[in-house]
């Protein structure tokens, strides 16, 4: 049989030399042979046998048994396209699209697919189809687009049933419908499409067209992740991160966010970045965390950005940095990050890594302000407050802080009650004092607890009330605050709001001096001398107020010059060295 096909390709036969080249190309009943092939598909092909030339330009394009010679491919395609071979045409539709043989031209593509597709080539209905969604070589058209993928989708191309589906679930070109959609994905999803089996997992996860299951969403994601897909392998890394759809595993959950995280998946880079922060799932590892925060915000991730600005300034487990904090702060907040603008802000206001600069910080405050950033809105109205990079200005105060107040911030709440109670820049209102203050003792505000304390005892605002005074006044006292512990000392040498009891006020007298505060250190000199609520002791009354004395308060000065005409020079010389001791206990303390 073959060398009657052969004597008669020798003699010109064109479809003897067509057959003959589908031997060799394919083996079949003689020795494989490209070379060979070539030869007799060229023969046929000058003499215009259509599907030689195809198969010749094929040959071209590949380079396969020829050298590669995309013009040579073209050469062919165009004659055998010419003659109506919906390959060639196909192909030719390729060589434009790409420019490869000829000039790039998809205006031309879309014609050589056109006539591909008419003849129902699955590929060029697939092209054409994603030409017209694209409006590339045509107007977009998305009916039309639909139109042609659907065509292609119907003989299974499973790209084609893919983006089908994609049309459907955003309803371009077709009536929005996700029931069709689920259809089409699972049709492509089901002959191993991975971006269909990523496409159908997350109409499970939202249940739309579907009923919501995350255990199915979770196994489609799987089969997609397993293909390499990097979006199937973040939201995978993502399900055992929540446990969603299976039992929480960190250490699974590290696994699929690194492999997506090595593909430059960027929501993987950053989630890896903060599993390694927290030691989830992973030994606890600062630099590799901003290894992978600065893939991430190299790639333009805004939290990747900030957390790095913030590792930096910390200096958790890297230098510390603050040139580099306020680089990738800056980059956030150009973004329209509003916690990148407050810390640029920040920044700028202490000239920590950058020039301080009140009106620059001002400026990122009042961004990030707007946006509702809480600490932005109360730090712009202390700078209003104070007339740093602003004019002073009280109403523009209570404007900002109010903002803040009303978001929870307790500081916030604070300052607001101490406008009402002093009426700047809002009319004096006890009333509204108290509430701001009675806001933000409840969440724990030392000074609110006290303030609140004072309108109590002097029933501003509220019913006087000595119990209500006494117990918010010890409340932030347990703080730790050494102005209210100063205070509650206070309160009890004088006998006001609480029983009078001379101890108790050296008690809370001492935890206020020991931290430093000169009104307390000046107190607890006098006690230690008059012997109320300690044991009389005139070298430790006088140590205690020359520390007082050391900070400039007035009060504490005038007792000492009194004190040091009625001690000896032993008992002050003593006394000198003992205020040494407790000025190095307190530093230590405060270290």
């Amino acid at each position: 049989m073959i060398e009657e096909i052969r004597k008669a390709a020798k003699h010109g036969d064109i479809e003897a030399q067509f057959h003959l080249g589908d031997c060799y190309k394919n083996g079949m009943g003689v020795k494989r042979g490209r070379k060979k092939a070539e030869k007799w598909w060229r023969k046929a092909a000058e003499q215009g046998h259509a599907l030689a030339q195809s198969n010749l330009g094929v040959m071209y394009h590949r380079g396969d048994g020829v050298p590669r010679d995309f013009k040579e491919a073209e050469k062919w395609f165009k004659k055998a396209a010419e003659q109506g071979v919906s390959e060639a045409e196909n192909m030719l539709g390729y060589a434009y699209h790409f420019g490869r043989g000829v000039q790039q031209d998809d205006v031309k593509a879309v014609k050589w697919w056109k006539r591909a597709a008419e003849q129902g080539h699955v590929e060029a209905q697939y092209e054409l189809g994603e030409a017209y969604r694209r409006g590339q070589g045509t107007p977009e058209d998305s009916a039309k687009a639909a139109n042609w993928l659907r065509k292609a989708a119907d003989q299974g191309a499973a790209i084609a049933q893919n983006n089908l589906g994609v049309m459907y679930n955003r309803g371009q070109g077709v009536r929005q419908n996700y029931r069709n959609a689920v259809k089409w994905y699972r049709k492509a999803a089901e002959q191993g499409d991975s971006v269909a089996q990523y496409n159908i997992a997350n109409m499970y996860h939202r249940g739309d067209g579907v009923r919501q299951d995350h255990e199915k969403a979770v196994l489609w994601w799987r089969k997609a992740a397993e293909q390499g897909d990097s979006e199937a392998q973040y939201e995978l890394g993502n399900a055992y991160h929540r446990g969603e759809g299976m039992p929480m595993n960190q250490v699974k959950a590290a696994k699929w966010f690194r492999k997506a995280a090595e593909q430059e998946q960027v929501m993987a880079q950053y989630n890896l970045g903060v599993l390694y922060q927290r030691g989830e799932g992973v030994p606890q590892d600062y630099q590799e965390a901003e290894k992978w925060w600065r893939k991430a915000a190299g790639q333009g991730h805004l939290d990747a950005q900030f957390n790095l600005g913030n590792l930096y300034h910390e200096g958790e487990g890297v230098r510390k940095d603050f040139l580099k904090s306020v680089k990738w702060w800056r980059k956030a907040a150009e973004q329209g990050d509003p916690d990148a603008e407050y810390r640029l802000g920040q920044a700028y206001w202490n000239g920590e890594g950058i020039q301080q600069n009140y009106e620059e910080a001002v400026r990122w405050y009042r961004k990030a302000a707007e946006r509702g950033n809480v600490w932005a809105q109360y730090n712009l109205g202390k700078a209003y407050w104070d007339g740093l990079g602003v004019e002073q200005d009280y109403k523009e105060v209570a404007l900002w802080v109010q903002k803040a107040a009303e978001q929870g911030l307790p500081e916030a709440q604070w300052r607001l009650g101490s406008m009402y109670a002093k009426g700047k820049g809002v009319r004096q209102n006890y009333k509204k004092a108290a509430r701001w203050y009675q806001v933000a003792a409840e969440l724990g505000h030392a000074k609110a607890q006290n303030n609140l304390a004072a309108l109590y005892h002097n029933g501003q605002g509220v019913s006087k009330d000595r119990r209500e005074a006494a117990r918010w006044l010890i409340k932030a006292a347990e703080q730790g605050n050494a102005e209210v512990q100063f205070n509650l000392g206070k309160a009890y040498w004088y006998g006001l709001s609480v029983e009078q009891n001379y101890k108790e006020a050296a008690k809370w007298t001492r935890k206020a001096a020991e931290q430093g505060y000169a009104k307390a250190q000046g107190a607890l000199g006098i006690s230690y001398f008059t012997g109320q609520g300690l044991p009389e002791d005139h070298v430790e009354a006088y140590a205690w107020i020359l520390l007082a004395a050391a900070q400039e308060d007035e009060t504490a000065k005038d007792t000492a010059n009194l004190l040091h005409q009625k001690l000896s020079p032993a008992e002050l010389s003593k006394a000198e060295t003992r205020a040494m001791e407790l000025f190095s206990m307190i530093k230590s303390k405060s270290e």
